[in-house]
């Protein structure tokens, strides 16, 4: 890719920050978008976005050969759609858009995705969205029940509650929780 920006001084930077990202294992778009906010305090414009894309296209391009096609043999009966599977999985990654499932697509079929191929991805996503924002607010809400009830109760203190919040949800508590902990103690 060309220096296209030769007004910005962190354009080789950048490029170069895109490149290491596409060469790690499972790099994605979310953790290049990381990088770029740790690195440059913003996210990367949308042609370094493509350029990424495209190097991620390429290095699967390569890693695995393209099977023959069997044209003349019939699909058997009990399996579904390949594509559709196709579609089911690009639409439950973590950082599914609609870039990254037609450029997926045309990469493992040789074709582009029909229209109806596209909005039974879009429900999907959407579907896998929306279960996900439930769960996640289900879950804050039993997090924030907790610290209130754990703070209502006799002598709290941060190491307590740590110690029980571990138990309870099997993980330690991060930096936020323990902000709002200490912040709903200050209050009591």
């Amino acid at each position: 890719m060309k220096k296209e920006n030769p007004k910005n001084p962190h354009w080789d930077l950048m490029l170069a920050t895109v490149k290491e990202v596409a060469t790690l294992g499972d790099g994605s778009v979310t953790q290049l978008e990381q990088e770029f906010l740790e690195e440059f305090g913003h996210l990367p414009t949308s042609d370094l976005i493509d350029y990424f894309v495209s190097m991620q296209e390429n290095k699967k391009k390569r890693a695995e050969p393209r099977a023959e096609k069997k044209e003349n043999q019939a699909p058997p009966q009990n399996e579904s759609d390949p594509e559709t599977e196709f579609a089911d999985k690009i639409a439950l990654a973590g950082d599914a858009t609609i870039l990254i499932f037609r450029k997926s697509f045309e990469v493992t079929f040789g074709k582009k995705p029909s229209l109806e191929l596209v909005a039974y991805f879009l429900k999907r996503l959407a579907y896998h969205r929306n279960n996900q924002d439930r769960e996640k607010r289900t879950s804050d809400s039993n997090r924030i029940k907790f610290i209130q009830r754990f703070v209502s109760g006799s002598h709290p203190t941060i190491l307590d509650f740590r110690r029980e919040y571990e138990k309870k949800f099997g993980q330690p508590p991060n930096p936020k929780i323990i902000e709002y902990f200490l912040e709903i103690l200050s209050k009591k």
